[in-house]
């Protein structure tokens, strides 16, 4: 087999391996999240305690809430999308990270922006984490008595600082509640209720949306949706079309919502559990607390830097794949690189050329292996002839010419196989790494994370693949051949969509796969 050849499985593996595993893979952890998940809870009808408050009341499974007996009280699941009411008070807070906007009406979160991260254009605005019409931490409070939704509640403001905020409203029942959201360190916040809980036997619900991020597009092969998992267990993927009615989801240690890039979700203690609400996507994730837990939140970039800070496996967000423990290490060096020559491209090269070196002993036998072959063409040929209507023949005869001449068919396709793991990975390291948003490379190449503007990369690689196509030795026939050299053609096609970074990498491994080739074939037998 040739080295076309290989290049051709090689790199139809990485497309159509990789498709499967980076889309299909996200349905198998919704299938096992689902297969795994708690017995369903039952819902009843709804039932509206107040004009502005109208709940729908729904069984718990037993577990223990902290002071609250087994079997707590009914909890609650909005039965209407989040309406914000008009003229409400905007209180905004703000860490060299992020600026939290919040309504008095609800004392819930309306806006968060993200002040180092730009929407997609290098011209846009700060990336906003809530979709419009999506706000996040509304509440609804689980009493003994029943519950009430607080999303429409007008609270006011006890206690405003630059990085926090206490909210106070009086419920129909009589109990004051305060609302105090605290802003600490990066993208880190929590929240925490107060409130004279009859028997404590009371708890809080603090909603997510399902969606996050609107102005900063996804792709067909990355997860958008909730998520949950812990330290042991790893994660879990759930589309939101899934769930088909309430879930609870106990023992987690973080869960939320999360895209591409970015991260909404709650790091969860052995008292909380995380609720699941279908047809409600503004609502339709939550935290069921006991009332006086403090909540924390997380809501940024899934940077791992940041990511690590908290030992409960949030990094597991970061979606490398199955071949996760190859793709770590590889963003690893890519940052490593980046920190040494300020640019994300040239790290990609840097990366490239390690690659290239390590794999250098295996590539050079596959090229060696290639050379030979090409040598016993002429007598493939005439045994092609002799024995064409033997194929029994032909198979021993082809076999005798190998044993000759000392060569081995299939090692020039094996050191590339083992090979083909790494650009997996590798592939899915520069698809999911966010520190390529907004990173330039040179001149017209602005946004490693997406497609070259001017297909100029693609065209290049496209080139280059031709171009070591046309070098290597072949054992094919014409016509073979000619199929074979239109390749360079079809992938040039099909890398136009992929990311800038992606397209440099191969760039780089094409140009040094073609000065290694030229210098085994100006080697003398």
């Amino acid at each position: 087999m040739d080295s076309r050849m290989v290049f051709a499985i090689v790199l139809s593996a990485i497309v159509l391996i990789g498709y499967q595993v980076f889309f299909f893979d996200d349905m198998d952890s919704v299938e096992k999240a689902i297969g795994d998940a708690p017995t369903e809870v039952e819902e009843r009808a709804p039932s509206p305690e107040s004009e502005q408050h109208q709940v729908a009341q729904e069984t718990l499974p037993q577990m223990e809430f902290g002071s609250l007996p087994a079997g707590p009280p009914d909890a609650t699941a909005p039965t209407q999308p989040l309406t914000v009411m008009e003229g409400g008070e905007d209180i905004v807070l703000q860490n060299e990270h992020i600026i939290a906007t919040f309504s008095t009406h609800g004392a819930h979160l309306k806006s968060l922006l993200l002040k180092h991260h730009r929407e997609d254009g290098r011209d846009g605005g700060m990336v906003e984490m809530l979709r419009p019409g999506y706000p996040a931490f509304s509440t609804v409070i689980i009493t003994s008595s029943g519950s009430t939704d607080l999303a429409a509640q007008p609270f006011e403001v006890e206690n405003l600082q630059a990085k926090s905020a206490t909210f106070r409203t009086q419920l129909a029942s009589g109990e004051e509640l305060r609302k105090h959201f605290q802003l600490s360190h990066d993208y880190q916040f929590t929240i925490r209720y107060e409130m004279d809980c009859p028997n404590s036997n009371c708890a809080s619900l603090t909603t997510l949306p399902t969606e996050i991020v609107e102005n900063v597009a996804g792709d067909m092969f990355t997860f958008d949706g909730i998520i949950h998992g812990n330290q042991d267990d790893g994660l879990e993927k759930i589309k939101y079309d899934d769930i088909k009615s309430v879930r609870d989801i106990p023992n987690t240690q973080y869960a939320g919502v999360m895209d591409k890039y970015f991260l909404m979700a709650f790091l969860t203690t052995p008292q909380d559990t995380f609720r699941l609400f279908p047809d409600i996507p503004q609502r339709g994730a939550s935290l069921v607390s006991p009332i006086h837990q403090e909540i924390t939140v997380f809501t940024g970039p899934k940077i791992k830097d940041y990511l690590d800070c908290y030992d409960v496996g949030l990094h597991r967000t970061i979606d490398y794949g199955f071949l996760g423990f190859l793709a770590a290490p590889l963003m690893t060096a890519i940052r490593w690189f980046h920190a040494m020559t300020g640019n994300y491209g040239v790290a990609i090269i840097l990366l490239t050329v390690v690659i290239k070196i390590i794999f250098f002993p295996l590539s050079q036998k596959s090229y060696k292996s290639m050379k030979q072959m090409s040598k016993l063409a002429p007598e493939m040929k005439k045994i092609k002839e002799k024995y064409k209507n033997d194929k029994e023949k032909l198979n021993v005869a082809t076999m005798d010419l190998y044993k000759k001449h000392k060569v081995n068919p299939l090692s020039g396709c094996l050191p590339i196989i083992v090979q083909i793991p790494v650009f997996i990975a590798l592939y899915k390291t520069l698809l999911n790494a966010i520190e390529l948003r907004d990173a330039p490379f040179i001149f017209w190449i602005t946004d490693l994370s997406v497609a070259d503007p001017y297909y100029i990369t693609p065209i290049i690689m496209g080139a280059t693949m031709f171009l070591q196509q046309k070098m290597a030795p072949s054992t094919m026939d014409p016509m073979q051949r000619k199929i074979m050299l239109t390749l360079p053609i079809v992938f040039t096609f099909l890398f136009m969509t992929f990311p800038a970074g992606l397209i440099i990498y191969w760039i780089a491994n094409n140009v040094l796969s073609i000065a290694q080739q030229y210098l085994v074939l100006k080697q003398k037998d």
